[in-house]
């Protein structure tokens, strides 16, 4: 929740106030967020996870990468629709931030069914 927050904080600032398109705003967010969240889930959620720091990140950005085309792609299309950006971001970001999590527990960090 916390590098979410980060994440639309960013994307705010980047459209809102700074007036950069949502596809920059969007990807800067998400890419920063997606940093932060890397080192804090390393350290305190997955330490044994069996990959080493630089390959798991590595995993982690290769994985980042397709949720954020994802996001891309939907936020695009309910803005489309007559959608708030911040409003789809916030739907968006359950959607596919779901889906990175099981992604990253099962392939990526390898701890799924092991004793933490």
């Amino acid at each position: 929740v916390s590098t979410f927050t980060l994440d639309m904080v960013i994307l705010y600032l980047l459209t809102a106030v700074l007036g950069f398109p949502s596809i920059v705003g969007i990807s800067a967010g998400f890419i920063i967020g997606l940093t932060v969240n890397y080192f804090l889930s390393r350290h305190f959620v997955f330490k044994y996870s069996e990959r080493s720091k630089a390959t798991g990140y590595a995993f982690y950005l290769v994985i980042g990468g397709v949720s954020l085309t994802s996001i891309l792609i939907l936020v695009g299309i309910l803005q489309s629709l007559g959608m708030n950006l911040y409003v789809a971001r916030v739907f968006v970001s359950i959607i596919v931030g779901f889906g990175n999590y099981l992604t990253n527990l099962y392939q990526n960090f390898r701890v799924a069914g092991k004793r933490l």
